[in-house]
C-alpha cells in the first residue's frame, strides 16, 4: 500500500532484537542467533529511500513490540474499516507453547483497533513454508474481501465489512499438518475464488472457497518436508487451471535432500501431471517460481527453475536457472550463477523491455535478474567495452594481416630463405611455442577455476568485474602479438633512420669530434646468434618491467585495490586481481606498442650494420667506432634497468600471495593451480611477454631484413650519407710482419 501518496508502494518491517553473541548448541560448531522476545520494532518505511514514515502512537515508530508473522493490508486508508491486520506472536513464558497468537488490526496512523486470540503456539522461522499465514480472499459483489486464516490443521475465514468485522465465517479443521497452501482461480462457476491444501505426506486438498469443504484430494507421487506453490496464470477461462509445486524432502539414508518440480493441471473432477523434474545431484536442491510474463503468447505464464550444474571440464558446479515453457519444452534463457536462492520471486519490470522480471533471495543477497534472453558477451549491457573491443581486436588482426599482405610481394621471391631460416629459428620457435602453451593453458585453467565460461554477466557482480577485465586483457595480448610484429616489421626502415638522424644532429650541435656515420660490411655474417636474440629481449623486458609495476605500485592503493587476499574467491580477490590486470599486465603489453619506434629502430641499425665514428678534435683520446643502437639505447638503459629492479622487487615485497597456497583437504589440485597461476601470470608474465612479443617480432623482421636495410640505405642516401659498406681497420698495419708459431720436435713453440 501506498501510506505516503508518492505512487511508490511502502514496506512494513519487523526488526527483531538479538543478543550480541552467537549462542552454540551442545556440539554444534555454527552458532545461532537468540531473538530477545518482545523487543520487535515494526514499523513502515518508505519504499523510494527506506526511511521511516511516522505513527501517531506509542514512539512514533513502531506500532508493537511483538513478533509479527504475516500481514495483510486494505487498499482504503480513508474508511472506518482499520487498515492492517497481522498475525501476532506475544511472549509469555508461563506455559508451553510460549507463544500466544492473535489476530490484530490497526489503523495506519498506529492505532490498534482490537485482537483476536487463535492459539499458543512455538515460533518458528522457516523460508520454505507459509504457515501459519493470513490472506485476502475476494467473494464476488462484496466491497470488501475477507480474511483467510491458515495454520497447521484449520483454515478459518473471517468478514472485513464495517458492520461485521473480524465476524467468523467458517472454521475448518483439516487432517495432517499444512505445509503450503495457494488461492487458485474459481473452478466451480460460484465467484469465489478456490483454495489448494498441500500436506507433508505429499496430499493435495481442493478447497471450496466459500465454505471451506474439501471439493476433492489427491497425493503427489513423493512426500515432502517443505515446499513451494505457486498457481500459473491462464488467461484462458476453461474451468481448468496450473499449479506448480517446488519441494523437497531429506533422505537420511545418503543424507542429501531429494527436490522435486511438478506443475499440475486441475479442474473440479480430476488433475493431471503436466511436467515434472527430479533432482537427486546437490543437497540444496531445487527451486522454481512461475513468472509473471507469458514470452511465447499461449496464454500461460512460463517458468524459472533452478538447479545445480556440473558443466565440462568445470572445477566445481553452477546455479543454472532456466526460464521456461512447460507447454511447449522451449527454453527461453539460460542464466549461469553462482548464487544459490533461497527463493525465487517476481517483481516490475526494471530493465525497460515491458516484461516483469525476478528476484533471487540468497543468503542475505537480493540479486535482480532480467527475463529477457541473455546475449553473448560482446553484446552484453554489461560489457560496454564488448563492441569496441571487438572492433579493437578484429582491427589489430586485419591491421597485421594487412600490413604483412603488404610485405608480401617483397617476400615471395624470398620463400626458399625464409623457409631455411624456420629451420634455423629453433630458439624462437621452442620458446614461442612454450610461453604460448603455458600462457594460454594458465588462462584456461584460471577462468575455469572461477567457473568464468559458465557465468551469466550481471551489474554489480565482482565476478563480472573480473571476467571484464580478465577477457579484455587476455584478448589484447593475443591481439597485439601479430600487430606489433607487423608494426615492427613495417616501420623499422623509418625507425632507424629517427636515431640516424638524432646521432648526426648531435654531432653538429657538438662540433668537438671528426666524425661519420657508415655502413659495415657484413660479408657472409647474416645469422644473428642465440645470444644475440636473448640479448636483444633484455631492453624491452626492463621497460615493460619498469612501467607495468610502476603504475600498479602507484595507483593500485590510490584506486583502492588491495594488495593480496586470504581467500580464494573473496572480494578482496577479486578486486586484487582486477587490479592487478588493469594496472599492471595492461601497461606492459602496451609497452611494446608505444615503444616500438625504440625496439624495432635499433634493432634493424644493427642489422644494417649501422655504425658511427668519432674521433676528439682538440682533446687527446682515442677514437671509436660504436654501433648507433648502442647510442641510443644509452640513454634510457640505465634508467629503466634500475627502475625496473626497484618496481620489481616493491611488487613482489608488497602483494601477498598466500592466497593461493590456501589448500582445504580434498582440493590438493588448487595447490598445483595456485603455483602456476603465481609463477606465469605474476613472476613469469613480463618474462614470457618480452621472450613472445619480442622474439616473434624479430623473426617477423628477420624475414624482411634484406627489405628493410635496403629502405634503410635509401633513406640514408637521400640524406647524403654514404651507404657503401666498408672494411673496418685491419687491426694489422701494413708492413707489420706477422710472427706464426711452430711446433718442434720436442713440442716446444718457436717463433719464425
Amino acid at each position: 500500500m501506498d501510506v505516503d501518496s508518492d505512487n511508490i508502494k511502502d514496506y512494513f518491517v519487523d526488526r527483531a532484537t538479538a543478543s550480541p553473541n552467537w549462542s552454540y548448541g551442545e556440539g554444534q560448531s555454527q552458532g545461532s542467533v537468540d531473538i530477545i522476545p518482545n523487543m520487535n520494532i515494526n514499523q513502515i518505511i518508505s519504499g523510494v529511500n527506506g526511511t521511516n514514515i511516522p505513527i501517531s502512537t506509542g514512539n512514533g515508530i513502531s506500532f508493537t513490540n511483538r513478533s509479527i508473522i504475516d500481514l495483510v493490508s486494505l487498499n482504503d486508508s480513508l474508511d472506518q474499516i482499520p487498515d492492517l491486520i497481522c498475525l501476532e506472536a506475544d511472549f509469555h513464558n508461563v506455559t508451553q507453547p510460549p507463544y500466544n497468537w492473535s489476530i490484530s488490526s490497526y489503523f495506519i496512523n498506529g492505532t490498534k483497533s482490537n485482537s483476536l486470540y487463535v492459539g499458543s503456539f512455538e515460533l518458528r522461522y522457516n523460508m520454505q513454508s507459509s504457515i501459519p499465514a493470513l490472506d485476502l480472499l475476494e467473494f464476488e459483489g462484496q466491497p470488501q474481501p475477507n480474511l483467510l486464516y491458515i495454520e497447521s490443521n484449520s483454515i478459518r475465514l473471517y468478514n472485513l465489512s464495517s458492520s461485521n468485522f473480524m465476524n467468523q465465517t467458517y472454521n475448518k479443521p483439516l487432517s495432517g499438518d499444512i505445509n503450503n497452501y495457494e488461492i487458485i482461480e474459481d473452478l466451480n462457476s460460484d465467484g469465489i475464488s478456490e483454495i489448494l491444501i498441500f500436506h507433508g505426506s505429499g496430499e493435495i486438498l481442493l478447497i471450496n472457497g466459500i465454505n471451506g469443504d474439501t471439493i476433492r484430494s489427491f497425493f503427489l507421487s513423493h512426500e515432502i518436508d517443505e515446499s513451494i506453490v505457486s498457481e500459473v496464470p491462464n488467461s484462458g477461462s476453461d474451468g481448468v487451471t496450473y499449479f506448480l509445486v517446488s519441494s523437497s524432502k531429506y533422505d537420511s539414508g545418503t543424507e542429501t535432500n531429494q527436490a522435486f518440480i511438478d506443475i499440475y493441471s486441475i479442474d473440479i473432477t480430476s488433475q493431471s501431471s503436466v511436467w515434472s523434474l527430479v533432482d537427486n545431484t546437490d543437497s540444496s536442491g531445487s527451486i522454481a517460481s512461475v513468472l509473471d510474463v507469458d514470452l511465447d503468447g499461449d496464454n500461460i505464464n512460463e517458468i524459472v527453475y533452478y538447479e545445480r550444474f556440473m558443466p565440462f571440464g568445470a572445477m566445481q558446479p553452477i546455479s543454472r536457472y532456466r526460464i521456461y515453457s512447460f507447454m511447449t519444452g522451449k527454453v527461453f534463457g539460460i542464466l549461469n550463477l553462482e548464487y544459490n536462492p533461497e527463493r525465487i520471486t517476481n517483481i516490475d519490470d526494471f530493465d525497460g523491455n515491458g516484461r516483469r522480471d525476478f528476484l533471487l533471495n540468497d543468503d542475505g543477497r537480493l540479486v535482480a535478474l532480467s527475463t529477457k534472453k541473455p546475449v553473448g558477451i560482446w553484446l552484453s549491457s554489461e560489457f560496454t567495452m564488448g563492441i569496441p573491443l571487438f572492433i579493437a581486436l578484429v582491427a589489430m588482426l586485419a591491421g597485421g594481416v594487412i600490413i604483412l599482405i603488404l610485405k608480401g610481394r617483397d617476400l615471395r621471391v624470398h620463400r626458399g630463405r625464409i623457409r631455411e631460416s624456420l629451420k634455423k629459428s629453433k630458439l624462437t620457435i621452442t620458446v614461442n611455442a612454450v610461453v604460448l602453451i603455458l600462457m594460454t593453458l594458465c588462462f584456461i585453467l584460471f577462468l575455469a577455476q572461477l567457473n568464468i565460461f559458465n557465468n551469466t554477466l550481471i551489474s554489480n557482480n565482482q565476478m563480472t568485474g573480473l571476467i571484464v577485465i580478465f577477457l579484455s586483457i587476455i584478448i589484447l595480448w593475443y591481439a597485439i602479438l601479430p600487430l606489433t610484429a607487423a608494426i615492427y616489421n613495417q616501420f623499422a626502415p623509418n625507425f632507424a633512420f629517427l636515431f640516424i638522424k638524432l646521432r648526426n644532429m648531435f654531432f653538429k650541435i657538438s662540433r668537438g669530434y671528426n666524425h661519420e656515420i657508415f655502413v659495415v660490411d657484413m660479408k657472409e655474417r647474416k645469422q644473428l646468434g642465440t645470444v644475440g636474440q636473448i640479448k636483444r629481449v633484455i631492453l624491452p623486458l626492463l621497460l615493460s618491467i619498469a612501467i607495468g609495476f610502476y603504475i600498479y605500485s602507484t595507483f593500485a592503493p590510490t584506486l583502492g585495490y588491495p594488495q593480496g587476499f586470504e581467500q580464494f574467491g573473496s572480494t578482496e580477490f577479486f578486486q586484487f586481481m582486477i587490479g592487478y590486470m588493469a594496472l599492471s599486465i595492461f601497461p606492459m603489453v602496451l609497452s611494446y606498442l608505444l615503444f616500438s619506434f625504440f625496439i624495432s629502430g635499433n634493432f634493424l641499425l644493427d642489422d644494417a650494420g649501422i655504425v658511427y665514428y668519432k674521433e676528439s678534435k682538440k682533446y687527446r683520446s682515442p677514437g671509436d667506432i660504436e654501433p648507433i643502437s648502442i647510442w641510443a639505447q644509452s640513454m634510457v638503459k640505465g634508467i629503466a634497468g634500475f627502475s625496473a629492479l626497484i618496481t620489481f622487487g616493491t611488487f613482489f615485497l608488497s602483494v601477498d600471495f598466500s592466497g593461493f597456497f590456501r589448500v582445504e583437504p580434498g582440493n590438493e589440485f588448487f595447490l598445483i593451480f595456485g603455483i602456476l597461476i603465481v609463477i606465469v601470470l605474476f613472476w613469469g608474465m613480463p618474462f614470457f611477454t618480452s621472450f613472445s612479443y619480442v622474439l616473434f617480432a624479430s623473426e617477423i623482421m628477420e624475414f624482411s631484413n634484406d627489405v628493410n636495410t635496403r629502405k634503410l640505405l635509401r633513406l640514408m642516401e637521400k640524406a647524403g650519407f654514404n651507404t657503401t659498406p666498408r672494411d673496418l681497420t685491419n687491426i694489422y698495419p701494413p708492413g707489420l710482419v706477422k710472427k706464426d708459431k711452430v711446433e718442434t720436435s720436442d713440442k716446444t713453440k718457436i717463433e719464425k
